[in-house]
This record gives C-alpha cells, structure tokens and sequence, in this order.
C-alpha cells in the first residue's frame, strides 16, 4: 500500500502556531476564531492571566484557566465580542461588526464571519497596540487555547501511522499532537470518517 502524506492532517500549521508566537508582532492580534465543518473543528482563545501565573503552563488543559484572568478581553455572549473592560476605556461602541468610538473612524476591533459552503468561519481582531496597552494597564500576559481536530475518511495505515501521542513542552507552551481511528460511536457522529489528528494546548504571549 503506498503510504499518503498529508501536512493537513498532520497539523504542521497548527503546530507552527504554537511554536512561532513568542510576542505580539503584527498590527492586528486575532483574539478569537472558530472553523467548523465537517472534517474540522478549530478553536484558538485568548485568556488574559495575571503575571505571577505563568506556572499554569505546566497543564496543557486551558477549560479553567479564565479563573486567573483579573480583566477579560472578550465577551462572546450576545452581540458583543470585547468585554466592557476593554470597551470603556477606549470609549468603545459596536457599529456593525466593527468597535469604534462615536465620531472616530478608527476601527479598534473588527469581527468576520463566513460560510464557506460547509466551513463556517469566526474571527475576532484588535488592534495590537491597544491590546498590548489594555495588558500592560491590567498587569497581564496573554494566553492561548488551542484545540484543533482534524477528520478524514482514511485510515491511520493509509498515513503509515499508527494511534500515537506525542507531547511538546517548554516553558511558554504545552501542548499533545495525538492521531488514532474513530470508534464506533464517533462514526456515527462523522459517518464518512475513519481516523482524527488533534492538537490540543496552551502556550503563553509575552508582550
């Protein structure tokens, strides 16, 4: 059998995610995206922590990590996506999709959405300068979540593969990249797949 390569389901790009942000560089910081469709489901979160708790990256789960968080930058719930600590200082209001002061046309925050036939696509940006501000006046870091999983109607031999589980660790970051076949009860879930890559983890922003 000829074995098939496939970055994809590989999650190279994930993992080049994880291991290539160190800081906060670009002018705009994405802040929050979701990809769902069939054969994936993405989540990447931000999670503003207080300083002292950089320790928390010795766990890769982040489900509980808000709880260190002293000011949150995002708020999902009803129409908003920044929280009202961010919003207030900079005289925030939500035109559209867009946050901006009342007579000022620059945009601070901006949220798209698309569906892409079967892909419905969220994501949430603000300015990096704003955001490094609103950090450094809140005494925090930024963290990360990411939870990546990856479908396909192959099986794990088709890669040269078997279910295995790799763990990645350092100081800044931690995070397991597993790959294995779907059981029966997953199937019914996704009836056209046969095996799933994850990539599930944290890693820490200094800004």
């Amino acid at each position: 059998m000829a074995i098939i390569k496939d970055l994809w389901f590989g999650q190279n790009d994930i993992k080049k995610l994880f291991d290539s942000h160190s800081k906060l560089k670009d002018q705009w910081t994405i802040v929050y995206e979701k990809r769902m469709s069939a054969n994936e489901h993405f989540v990447y979160l931000s999670i503003p922590i207080a300083k002292h708790h950089n320790s928390i990256i010795n766990d890769y789960n982040w489900g509980s990590d808000d709880k260190f968080t002293k000011k949150r930058v995002l708020h999902l719930n009803g129409k908003h996506f920044l929280s009202v600590s961010l919003r207030r200082p900079y005289d925030l209001y939500l035109f559209g999709n867009e946050y901006r002061q009342k007579n000022n046309p620059k945009v601070y925050a901006i949220i798209e959405k698309s569906d892409l036939g079967e892909t419905e696509i969220v994501k949430c940006s603000i300015l990096t300068d704003v955001l490094v501000e609103y950090l450094k006046n809140t005494k925090q870091v930024l963290l990360y979540g990411i939870r990546s999983h990856r479908y396909s109607e192959r099986y794990l031999k088709e890669y040269g593969l078997r279910k295995h589980q790799k763990d990645f660790t350092s100081n800044r970051k931690n995070y397991i990249y597993l790959v294995q076949q779907l059981s029966k009860r997953e199937k019914e879930q996704r009836f056209r797949a046969n095996s799933m890559s994850m990539t599930f983890g944290k890693y820490i922003v200094h800004i």
